[in-house]
Formats: structure tokens, sequence, C-alpha cells
């Protein structure tokens, strides 16, 4: 039975700080799956705890194990809806991918702001070394990022775990430069490594959602 189908049917037997919780869930399905156990909470403006509590009452071990069953819910879903589409041929699947891919091309480069990249570029270029925060779905946007830099010659670390994001962050310098993606911009770990970053006096940069609390932390705000 799918997470949805489990909450609808544990629904009335939930206390009131869970069913904040589910309906949080039900609603943003996509977010929940990058974003952290404290960030959920704080969001449901519940504690960890209940966060933790609430997955073991649909069945799970815990929040990994909740989170995993989701993601292969909306992988469901997602095929259920394409299925929908009723495409006839390949070349029709094809076609509808590349809409969607230009669609998120062209949004993506009418928001672009040219000074602030060519400024982050330099500061890049001269950095002694760029250090790189990200985790969930981030990783992915930060790995890639991780990888042409060190194309480019240029030294790079990428952390995943907030604890060694913050190791990394209290050892940086002011020739550092220190990069956070982070879709929602709003994890408690995430703002605290780039605070310690700053405390150090290194550059910080961060791609994520204009207006942010992570983009009101950092030098830079892409």
């Amino acid at each position: 039975m799918s997470i949805l189908n489990t909450i609808k049917e544990k629904y009335p037997s939930l206390t009131k700080k869970e069913r904040v919780v589910a309906e949080f869930i039900v609603d943003n399905p996509q977010d929940v799956l990058s974003i952290s156990v404290q960030e959920l909470a704080h969001k449901c403006k519940v504690s960890p705890s209940t966060i933790v509590k609430f997955s073991k009452t649909l069945g799970f071990e815990g929040i990994k194990d909740m989170k995993i069953q989701l993601a292969r819910d909306i992988t469901t879903l997602t095929s259920e809806l394409l299925e929908e589409e009723k495409f006839k041929t390949e070349p029709e699947v094809f076609s509808y991918l590349k809409e969607i891919t230009i669609s998120s091309i062209e949004e993506a480069y009418q928001n672009l702001n040219y000074e602030c990249i060519k400024k982050t570029a330099g500061i890049i270029l001269s950095a002694q070394g760029v250090d790189i925060y990200a985790f969930g779905f981030d990783y992915i946007a930060g790995h890639d990022l991780y990888m042409k830099l060190k194309q480019l010659g240029i030294r790079a670390n990428i952390y995943l775990n907030p604890v060694f994001q913050s190791l990394s962050a209290i050892n940086l310098t002011p020739e550092d430069v220190a990069i956070s993606i982070s879709q929602s911009g709003s994890a408690k770990d995430t703002i605290d490594s780039i605070r310690f970053a700053k405390a150090n006096n290194a550059t910080t940069i961060a791609i994520t959602a204009e207006g942010s609390p992570l983009s009101k932390e950092v030098d830079i705000s892409i």
C-alpha cells in the first residue's frame, strides 16, 4: 500500500501533531524527499521525535524507510501519469520530454543574472579552494558542480553529511569559498555551515530559492 493511502487509512487515529505532518506530506511529497528530519519538523512546527514517531505509526522503522517508500510512490505515480498521456509512438514520448526540458532551460535562462554569475565565476577561479555543501536530491547538482570544477583544475570538495559540512566550514580561510546548494534554502544545518564559513571570512555562495533564509545569509545568492 502506498504511503498516501496508508495516511488516509490511519488519519482518524493520528494525534493532532501527527495530522499536521500527514497533511504536509500529502501536499508536498516531493519536497519531503529533499529535506532533513529537522527541516520537516520545523515546517510542520513539531519536534523531530514527532516525525520519527509518525513514520513508525505508518509501519516504518524510521524516517529513512518512509522516504524510500515515498520515493517509490512518486516514481509509480509519475509512470501512471505518463501512461495516461497515451503516447502512441516512441517519438511522441521523446517529443514530450524534449518540450519539458526546453521549457525548464528557457525558464532558467530568463532568470539569469549575468553580472552575478560573472562575479561568482571570478571568485571561484581565484579561490584557494571550493567546498560544496549539498544533501538529498540537491547532492546531484552539487556533484555535477564538483566534477566540473575538478575538470577545470580547481581544488574542490563536496560534503553530503551536515556534520562534515560544519567541520569543513570551521576550517575554511578567507581565501576559500563555500557553496551551498539547497532547493528550499531553509534547512538549519545548511544555514549553520554557511554561518561557520562566514565566521572564518570565507566567501559564501548559495544556489537556492530567491528570498529563502539561506539566500539572506550568503555573500552571493544565485
